[in-house]
């Protein structure tokens, strides 16, 4: 038998051949990064040229209480829209579980919302909740109810922008957690009723831990969407009122693209790298941990 000969750079071959790849990734990815990063060190406008001034643009945001309001109001969102998606999501993937009728019509409904673009989705629903003309007012006008004021109640529209977010993502969170449901052993689940386990806890010491991988891959993606979350807020309050569901990347918008300061805007776009950052590393790291454990 002949003996193949082996090359001495067995991964040259391969590194050439994946190398297109890597430079277009390379100036789509790290080039704007490494820009913004330049970027937010800098004095910039329209008409002036660029100054180096350091940090003083991150001092900037950091001590302006409209930042902070952002913020905290991006923070509340984040957690508020990411855990109800998770929870409805599992509930509607434990109940597709069962046998019920017309399953393949309503795993349909759920999955609907992704048809939609976030941008129309947003301005139908605009539409509907109109605190004059729309539906759903007209209906609880002539029921005797309270108006939805969502235009000049900071609750009402912050509530309103909750909705339209998970109605609009949800399809996401359930197809991840339904097709990890599907996953689950039904013998475990089995074997743990014939141990004399009940079905709540069935689900806690067997269908829980099995799906916990799906259920942090679910988080991590929905966490970073849902931080960078533009469109909904934008079509439909622009912030207000009275900036009461302004979100960090709306913030970042007034200031690079409404007072033209590109330079703090950069700035609160790396603020947004960083917090993302950071919460893709704790949930990978949980990730990991979670799969140590099922390995």
């Amino acid at each position: 038998m002949k003996t193949v000969k082996r090359s001495k750079y067995p991964n040259l071959t391969g590194l050439l051949l994946v190398s297109p790849v890597l430079i277009l990734l390379f100036l789509v990815i790290c080039v704007p990064i490494l820009s913004t990063l330049w970027l937010s060190v800098q004095n910039y406008t329209y008409g002036r040229p660029r100054t180096f001034v350091g940090l003083e643009n991150y001092k900037d945001i950091f001590a302006d209480p409209v930042f902070w309001r952002s913020f905290k109001n991006t923070v509340w969102f984040v957690l508020v829209v990411v855990y109800a998606e998770l929870l409805i999501g599992l509930s509607i993937g434990l109940l597709f579980q069962k046998k019920i009728i017309f399953k393949k019509f309503m795993i349909s409904i759920v999955m609907a919302p992704y048809a939609v673009s976030p941008v129309l989705g947003s301005l139908m629903w605009r539409f509907i909740l109109e605190p004059e003309i729309g539906v759903v007012n007209l209906f609880f006008q002539s029921a005797g109810l309270p108006q939805f004021l969502w235009t000049v109640n900071p609750s009402q529209a912050f509530l309103m922008i909750v909705i339209l977010s998970i109605w609009l993502r949800i399809p996401f969170t359930f197809l991840v957690l339904y097709n990890a449901l599907l996953g689950v052993p039904k013998e475990l689940i089995e074997a743990a009723k014939i141990d004399g386990a009940s079905s709540s806890k069935a689900f806690l010491s067997v269908t829980l831990p099995t799906i916990m991988p799906a259920i942090l891959v679910s988080l991590i993606f929905r966490l970073i969407f849902a931080l960078r979350t533009f469109d909904v807020v934008w079509v439909l309050t622009k912030g207000g009122p009275f900036r009461s569901t302004e979100l960090l990347s709306v913030y970042l918008y007034r200031r690079g693209f409404t007072y033209f300061e590109f330079g703090v805007a950069s700035a609160v776009a790396w603020v947004m790298v960083l917090l993302t950052i950071i919460i893709g590393i704790y949930y990978l790291v949980a990730f990991y941990r979670s799969s140590m454990k099922n390995a």
